[in-house]
């Protein structure tokens, strides 16, 4: 045998089969009674002391529970925090809303802004945007409280500049149309007649050319523009964009700062 432990353990299993076998436990010569006792009371030691550590940890976990447990109050608190939230990204949306909205009408409504009658004027929407800017925090703040509003701001957004780039467009164009005699009827070629289109000569068509090329060297830059500041100031996930003469992500997070 190798040790005490293998040579206890290999008689047990004697002694087992013998009881199975014979019925009764055979007389046993040369073994340490002692021995054997001492070996099964180290045994109920080792099984007491695990009992009792099963029991300690049952009590530990028990007290950690009561610790976890959260008290009514608190559910309360949650969900009074929940309900003001609520409220807050409500009102904070419904006057964005009526924020863009003002800011258009303010502009259409003033001449100035676009082009008259001798004068062709290139869209300004510096002030616009140095307006909005001041809000671009609270949008920051409601798209952590909750993305799902931002939707209709967005909408909001774009609709009243829609109405403005096509005020603009129109003034721009009907001033163009006026300062460029390009045909007997100055009002046709805008228009995109065909009729028209064929009975001008080459000279009247290099015209209309230069008009229709100066509007878009005027209006797609600043579609571009627009597209950019759009994209950061509602907070979408995009890379930072700095076209000629725009805004760039780290200026624009400077809020109510004049570029």
């Amino acid at each position: 045998m190798r040790n005490t432990d293998d040579r206890n353990r290999l008689l047990l299993s004697i002694l087992n089969v013998c009881k199975d076998v014979l019925g009764h436990l055979p007389k046993v010569v040369g073994i340490d009674v002692v021995e054997m006792a001492l070996w099964a009371k180290t045994r109920n030691n080792k099984l007491e002391m695990q009992s009792v550590n099963n029991k300690a940890l049952i009590v530990e976990l028990d007290k950690l529970l009561e610790r976890l447990r959260v008290p009514s109050e608190v559910k309360e608190k949650k969900a009074e925090l929940e309900k003001l939230k609520s409220t807050f990204v409500r009102r904070a949306t419904e006057f964005l809303r009526n924020y863009f909205a003002s800011l258009v009408d303010f502009m259409i409504s003033d001449k100035s802004y676009f082009s008259q009658r001798g004068q062709l004027k290139r869209p300004d929407h510096a002030d616009l945007r140095y307006k909005c800017r001041t809000y671009a925090r609270l949008l920051q703040h409601l798209k952590s409280l909750d993305k799902n509003c931002l939707a209709p701001l967005r909408k909001a957004y774009c609709s009243s500049l829609n109405l403005l780039l096509r005020r603009e467009a129109r003034e721009f164009a009907n001033e163009l149309r006026a300062s460029t005699k390009a045909s007997r009827n100055p009002t046709v070629w805008l228009e995109g007649s065909t009729g028209s289109s064929q009975s001008v000569n080459n000279s009247d068509t290099s015209t209309v050319s230069e008009a229709y090329a100066k509007m878009l060297t005027i209006f797609i830059p600043l579609l571009v523009d627009e597209s950019s500041f759009f994209a950061h100031f509602m907070c979408f996930e995009v890379p930072t964009l700095v076209p000629s003469g725009g805004v760039s992500n780290e200026n624009f997070e400077k809020v109510g700062t004049r570029k």
